[in-house]
């Protein structure tokens, strides 16, 4: 498909109406309504206008990314006194998820009153609080933040540790899940650990979840797999599992850091990653990333959420000009979309995370824990752009 002409300087002026949006609207809005001052934590999601706010447990992954989002939103000077917010929710985070049934590890969720909800130890949310001090290291420099990571590394180890390679996602489960979400993340959290701390443990650590994903988490079509079983073989017939192209992009992403960072070149199957999600994941005309696709490349999902637009948006952005992708009209169309459809002036500053195929919403509230996948992706994103006034 020929897509139709446009300027590069279009995808400047659309990265700076996101850029500004990011500035003046979102990140106000959940330091102020998405923030309890009193109970020093993030809400789990903020109700559209007009509706009523519904109670729900609080889950640590949650309060990790919000922190490591204000800490990284102080740190690129788009929201001076976000640390002071991240800080303040960490002691909370701290003294109310670690240990706090005198079990190892950090727990679940707690209740609205604070009690504990969900005790389970789950490795998704133990990868998050690493990379919430990582972020917290970086702004502050404050040793507390690399103990604390140090501690949580040792936990994963000691509780998470699978008898053959990589991790269980449950610890103590009785079903030996092996997923390859929770060894992404963990390799995020590392790697931005190891940008600021500069020790070779941390590094030594993501080689290890880089060699994991070549032999485990890998398809036949080159392509990341979501769930395995104890023997870490995927759960459908060869062809038929589900593939996300939002993973694919993300896993590219890291790959490209991780080249970046241990100043090696970039993995080989960073490319049969971004092949299939380019030519199997998106919509060109709309400019939109599908949810799930099959490991064949058939399409099985219709409708868009807001993180898999936000992982092309990264990865395509440093990825233009490359010699692959140049597509400036898909990332005009991907940020337009992102922008009236996901995350419409109305909502001051919130999104609707999931729109059916005629980009109609589906759910009734703003989970919080899509903050740091816009968030992420635009503070990513900035250096491929010119947003200033005189461009």
């Amino acid at each position: 498909m020929t897509s139709v002409s446009l300027k590069a300087t279009d995808t400047n002026e659309e990265f700076a109406l996101l850029h500004a949006w990011l500035r003046e609207r979102l990140l106000p809005l959940w330091a102020n309504e998405g923030y309890d001052a009193v109970s020093r934590r993030f809400e789990e999601a903020l109700p559209f206008p007009g509706h009523i706010k519904a109670p729900l447990n609080y889950r640590v992954m949650v309060q990790a990314r919000q922190i490591a989002t204000f800490a990284r939103a102080d740190l690129s000077g788009a929201f001076p006194g976000g640390g002071a917010i991240a800080s303040d929710a960490f002691d909370n985070m701290l003294r109310r998820y670690y240990r706090v049934d005198g079990a190892d590890g950090w727990v679940f969720s707690l209740t609205p009153l604070g009690a504990v909800s969900d005790p389970k130890r789950d490795l998704y949310a133990h990868a998050f609080v690493v990379y919430a001090c990582a972020w917290m290291y970086g702004l502050s420099g404050a040793q507390r933040y690399r103990d604390i990571a140090a501690e949580t590394l040792s936990v994963i180890d000691r509780i998470f540790a699978a008898g053959d390679d990589g991790y269980v996602s449950e610890a103590g489960s009785a079903v030996d899940l092996r997923q390859q979400n929770p060894h992404m993340h963990l390799l995020e959290a590392v790697l931005a650990l190891f940008s600021f701390s500069r020790d070779q443990a941390d590094l030594d650590r993501a080689s290890y979840l880089v060699a994991l994903m070549r032999k485990r988490l890998i398809s036949c079509y080159g392509v990341v797999l979501e769930d395995f079983n104890a023997q870490w073989q995927p759960t459908a017939e060869t062809g038929r599992n589900v593939v996300e192209p939002g993973h694919q992009f993300e896993w590219a992403w890291l790959l490209t850091e991780y080249a970046r960072l241990s100043g090696t070149a970039p993995a080989q199957e960073k490319g049969p990653m971004l092949k299939f999600a380019w030519e199997n994941g998106t919509d060109r005309l709309q400019g939109k990333v599908s949810d799930l696709v099959l490991e064949d490349g058939s399409a099985c999902s219709t409708g868009s959420r807001v993180w898999p637009q936000t992982e092309a948006l990264r990865v395509l952005s440093h990825e233009r000009g490359g010699g692959w992708f140049d597509d400036n009209a898909f990332l005009v169309r991907l940020m337009r979309r992102l922008r009236l459809r996901h995350c419409p002036e109305n909502l001051g500053g919130g999104w609707y995370d999931r729109l059916d195929e005629h980009d109609q919403p589906t759910v009734s509230l703003m989970p919080a824990s899509t903050l740091y996948h816009i968030s992420g992706a635009i503070f990513d994103s900035a250096a491929c752009y010119d947003t200033s006034p005189n461009r």
